[in-house]
């Protein structure tokens, strides 16, 4: 066998590993969708009224036909769960509506014997923008600032005097941090021991080729995925399939018209080769820690 036919059976390979894993880790997420971890948002209250009410309103513009723009000035009469129930499901402020679970309890009552602490928990579809509303027992209406939550569990405080809403900075951040440089290292290390593999000779042009390049799309585009994706979902996969190829595109378009070889020549074949082996073994590599980055996250 040749070597043009062990390349060539090298990179079918590859590509087809590639798309079998992500056929399997689509498969496996569209099958376990409703099993893994789920957002949530945890409400401590600062301030507030001795007893009282306390729900979430989600941002929307959609299913608010049965609602009324709204003063929080208004008060609730003869409050009870059922009254405060039958207001909320009318209520609108600024385009807030409220915010109803299809599992668990939406509107949450103070008990400080029971819940010293005053922390309420709302978990499976929570907003990511959203207000804290409070109505005590006279009926009067607390409303918060909004807030549009960071973390996939986000613990905030409600300081009701002040109508101000402060969420913790969790493990995230740092983990998204250490994720981005992780993967921009693998990416460089895969990327060079192929280009060696390759023969490329290791000259300024191709040197600074490969690591500007790298940088140019490798860590915008994990920047982008980690801030912006939380948990592990068909939509995580097929955003990453399909940017990995336009990723592979530019890069092998670059590499195509700018590595040398040892001749110092343009080898176009060659040089397209490099780029799509290169970027089929480090996307593999990469997913494989974004999606361990995701479970860590989701603990």
């Amino acid at each position: 066998m040749n070597k043009r036919r062990i390349v060539s059976f090298i990179t079918i390979f590859l590509l087809s590993i590639h798309l079998i894993f992500y056929f399997i880790l689509s498969i496996s997420q569209d099958v376990n969708a409703d099993m893994g971890p789920k957002p949530s948002i945890s409400i401590t209250i600062e301030n507030g009224p001795d007893e009282y009410f306390v729900a979430l309103l989600e941002k929307r513009n959609y299913g608010i036909e049965n609602t009324v723009e709204t003063s929080t000035d208004v008060k609730v009469e003869n409050v009870t769960e059922e009254s405060v129930y039958n207001f909320l499901k009318t209520f609108r402020y600024d385009g807030y509506v409220f915010f109803e679970s299809p599992v668990g309890s939406n509107i949450k009552k103070s008990n400080k014997n029971e819940n010293p602490e005053e922390i309420y928990h709302f978990t499976y579809m929570v907003p990511s923008d959203f207000r804290v509303i409070l109505i005590d027992t006279d009926g009067n209406l607390y409303l918060s600032e909004s807030h549009t939550k960071k973390e996939f569990k986000a613990i905030c405080t409600y300081d009701v005097a002040t109508s101000s809403i402060v969420e913790e900075e969790g493990k995230s951040r740092i983990i998204s941090i250490i994720t981005i440089i992780i993967c921009f290292i693998l990416t460089l290390v895969i990327e060079f021991l192929i280009l060696i593999a390759f023969r490329y000779p290791l000259i300024k042009r191709n040197v600074l080729v490969f690591l500007i390049t790298n940088t140019l799309t490798n860590i915008p585009y994990n920047i982008f995925l980690i801030s912006t994706v939380s948990r592990i979902d068909v939509m995580l996969i097929l955003i990453n399939f399909f940017a990995e190829i336009i990723i592979t595109l530019i890069e092998t378009l670059v590499y195509c018209f700018t590595l040398l070889n040892k001749e110092q020549m343009v080898k176009y074949g060659k040089n397209i080769l490099y780029g799509i082996l290169a970027n089929i073994a480090s996307s593999i590599l990469g997913s494989i820690v974004i999606i361990l980055v995701c479970m860590i996250m989701n603990m």
